[in-house]
């Protein structure tokens, strides 16, 4: 929609094009600026989830070959969600049409994939130090009967919330709790329901 302000925001935008050489653009935060305040009123500007203020701090690969302008985006939705990689948009910006359009998306990888970790010795460590009622542990919390024991799964080596994105831990804690409640039960401990707590409690 161009009401009277992203009219003007554009005009600006076209001006401060005009004076741009064709190429590639190094400095790019007023672009940016300008951009974001008329995007929304651009045709297919909203394709792929995009809105004006994501264009500000990531703009890469900026070029100007009149009345084209194009670029790179990253977008990092994927990351908070947990996941490695982090979304590459690629845009061309008709400035004669007010059109935007979204040539499409690849990924980049932002963390390092984590290396993968087996779950079978960590649980019969577990299980080795609960059967020697070992208190000088930080990840089992005994009652004071030492006929229940809580297993805090976030001080576990290899599942602390810092040892691997939200995905990957997730995955590695699923794991990690169905072989730890197996072995435990063969070991003489039932698991106890207690929300989200991993608890067991001596059944002989």
């Amino acid at each position: 929609m161009w009401d009277t302000k992203n009219i003007e925001a554009f005009q600006k935008l076209c001006n401060f094009m005009a004076g741009i050489r064709c190429g590639k653009i190094e400095e790019t935060e007023y672009l940016e600026k300008l951009l974001a305040q008329c995007w929304n009123s651009l045709e297919g500007a909203k394709e792929g989830g995009m809105e004006g203020y994501k264009l500000i701090r990531r703009m890469k690969d900026v070029r100007w070959e009149p009345p084209i302008l194009s670029f790179y985006i990253e977008r990092h939705g994927a990351v908070t969600l947990g996941s490695g990689y982090a979304e590459i948009q690629e845009w061309k910006i008709d400035l004669g049409k007010k059109t935007a359009t979204y040539l499409g998306a690849g990924r980049r990888q932002v963390y390092k994939r984590a290396s993968p970790i087996r779950v079978d010795p960590i649980v019969k460590e577990i299980v080795a130090l609960v059967q020697a009622n070992k208190e000088d542990t930080p990840f089992l919390k005994w009652s004071i009967s030492h006929t229940e024991v809580e297993i805090r799964t976030g001080k576990v080596p290899g599942l602390e919330a810092s040892s691997a994105v939200k995905q990957t831990l997730e995955g590695r804690r699923r794991r990690f709790r169905k072989a730890l409640i197996d072995a435990m039960e063969d070991a003489g401990w039932e698991v106890m329901q207690k929300g989200s707590r991993l608890t067991f409690t001596k059944s002989r």
